[in-house]
């Protein structure tokens, strides 16, 4: 797992407590600033900069230490002058240049307020952390929200593409400056601006949010890190674009039912079958709103309940993307699934002979790029009537009082890019005491705690004591 980010990469907020340390910082450097040959007014600038520096590092070094599990994660820091330098460009590649950023390392470093891991050719970039001493007032300040600045437009939308073919390491390239990138830049930023004021939060224990954060190895529970930015594939700003970067869409989706909004619980709805309805939609094929795409005639199926449907819609995106055809389903999913990976491939092409001639095409990537369309649509119909929903992709989550502007909305979006209909499912809230079970593991006393839609309409939540309570309520207190 990756236990560090780049500085730049931590929103912006704005605590006073963080701000008075940054002052400091600011300080200590003035202690043994050269004022030789300079006027009042170059070391004012100077000033101003190592103060933008200073706030900027410690909201990274504040956002990371809640970074849950609390106090493991880090912040990256390149501390080479050529990191910093334009290379024939405009902007400052990390927004700074370099002597402020170094000038700020080296004060809070004098005043024990980071633990520094240098980089080297075998270990990487620098790597920094808030020291004991400064986790002591981390920790008197607790996790707050804050109102965060809103990133920079030219930043919200990124093109990749594989270092070489069948490479799974990618090299983000220069986002050409077309009408369609301008018109993403302006409505993520829009987005963002709006999503800002609001309050995403989990309704869970502290010792919920440890075990949580312990699932997946390849994911860190920060609650602050909101703001979403749009990313495209193979160097082509028609492939892929899905909205990345929520902390929420790294959440298991058995767990995703304890996310909240400003207080109130939610509901998550998806689209059925999402990326093959597109691929049908997108060859002039109707597809029967109510077909299971899934189904391709296992034993005693459920439908959407069945707990094999999960790899088999893993397993047919595979197909969808994998160009190389060298995808493999594990042991224990092929066990699960009660067929062989050749006898799966022969099940998929007969219920798909329609589009088989797609597969491993790479045409997953295209079928992305519309979903990635849709969405944008879903959250603009939404946010002009002042709701917020969360992006998951082919899903979305809203307070549960707003889940049938969403189901419309859903239904709206798709039907005016695809010019098809479609099929939603929904997966309403959980409470605490329901945390990690699923519903055939229930048995009756926890069933009679589960939460129904019409008690959570409208439901203003109570958290516990922790860091959850601390963090809703400094967003209740702020915006009053």
């Amino acid at each position: 797992m990756d236990d560090s980010s780049r500085f730049d990469w931590f929103d912006s907020v704005k605590i006073v407590p963080l701000e008075t340390m940054a002052s400091k910082v600011i300080s200590v450097i003035d202690q043994g600033r050269s004022t030789k040959n300079q006027s009042l007014s170059q070391i004012k600038v100077q000033q101003a900069t190592e103060l933008s520096v200073a706030n900027r590092l410690f909201s990274a070094l504040y956002q990371s230490y809640f970074t849950m599990p609390v106090g493991t994660f880090k912040v990256s820091i390149p501390t080479s002058s050529k990191s910093y330098s334009r290379a024939g460009g405009d902007r400052l590649p990390l927004g700074f240049s370099y002597r402020p950023v170094r000038r700020v390392l080296d004060a809070l470093r004098n005043l024990d307020w980071i633990e520094y891991h240098p980089g080297n050719t075998y270990k990487g970039v620098t790597r920094i952390c808030a020291s004991a001493k400064l986790a002591r007032q981390f920790e008197n300040i607790g996790l707050k929200w804050s109102l965060q600045i809103p990133k920079d437009p030219l930043s919200l939308v990124v093109l990749r593409d594989r270092v070489r073919p069948n490479s799974k390491e990618k090299v983000e390239l220069p986002v050409p400056c077309t009408p369609e990138v301008l018109a993403s830049r302006e409505f993520l930023f829009s987005y963002n601006s709006f999503l800002v004021e609001h309050c995403v939060a989990l309704d869970l224990t502290d010792a919920q949010l440890q075990v949580l954060a312990g699932l997946r190895t390849d994911f860190n529970l920060a609650v602050t890190r909101t703001q979403i930015r749009r990313i495209f594939s193979r160097g082509s700003t028609n492939k892929g674009g899905r909205l990345y970067n929520g902390w929420w869409q790294g959440v298991p989706g058995l767990y995703r039912p304890h996310i909240t909004i400003n207080g109130y619980r939610t509901t998550e709805v998806d689209y059925s079958s999402m990326a093959l309805r597109i691929i049908y939609a997108e060859q002039g094929l109707q597809v029967p709103s109510d077909s299971d795409l899934y189904d391709i005639g296992l034993s005693q199926w459920t439908g959407s309940v069945d707990p094999r449907r999960k790899i088999i819609k893993e397993y047919v995106n595979a197909v969808l993307n994998d160009e190389s055809g060298r995808y493999r389903l594990s042991p224990n999913q092929q066990q699960e699934l009660g067929v062989s990976q050749k006898e799966l491939l022969r099940l998929v092409r007969e219920k798909h002979r329609a589009i088989e001639h797609l597969f491993y095409s790479g045409i997953g990537l295209d079928a992305q790029f519309v979903d990635s369309e849709i969405a944008i649509n879903v959250l603009k119909k939404l946010m002009d009537q002042g709701i917020l929903a969360l992006p998951i992709h082919d899903s979305f989550i809203v307070r549960t009082g707003f889940r049938a502007d969403l189901f419309d909305a859903m239904n709206i979006a798709f039907s005016e890019v695809t010019k098809t209909q479609t099929t939603l499912d929904e997966t309403g809230p959980s409470s605490r005491e329901l945390f990690g079970l699923k519903l055939s593991e229930m048995d009756i006393q926890h069933r009679s705690s589960v939460i129904t839609l019409d008690k959570a309409f409208d439901q203003l939540l109570q958290y516990p004591r922790g860091l959850m309570h601390n963090y809703v309520t400094s967003w209740r207190q702020q915006s009053r």
